[in-house]
């Protein structure tokens, strides 16, 4: 199914929406690893190292939360292969709506600035 990244400052992160059964909703955070979030970005198209993110860091989706307790050992082409537990079923509020900010490393060197570029070329 469709995935989106809604909400984020750019457009490599987000709150993660999955399309299923004519609808978007959300992913509960429940078991959320950047094993996930890595699934997640892959399915994306983006490269690089993928963090995961809960407790709705990106703010609360609206609609169904189609998805909990997804697991992934970070290889999957798509996040589909990862859930393990019927559409629909879950004990989430919105609260928990789980987020990824792909291709993390980019970002973390953009938003340090010109000190933070010097300081990650010295590792």
């Amino acid at each position: 199914p469709p995935l989106r990244l809604m909400d984020g400052e750019t457009k490599k992160e987000g709150r993660v929406e999955i399309y299923l059964n004519g609808q978007w909703g959300t992913i509960c955070d429940d078991g959320w690893t950047d094993k996930d979030a890595s699934v997640v970005c892959r399915q994306l198209g983006y490269k690089g190292p993928a963090k995961a993110r809960t407790m709705a860091y990106f703010g609360e989706g609206k609609g169904p939360i189609h998805v909990d307790n997804v697991k992934c050992t970070g290889v999957e082409r798509s996040l589909a292969d990862c859930i393990k537990q019927d559409i629909g079923k879950h004990n989430c509020r919105h609260s928990e709506d789980a987020g990824v900010i792909c291709d993390y490393l980019s970002k973390k060197m953009m938003s340090a600035g010109p000190k933070g570029m010097e300081m990650a070329s010295k590792k």
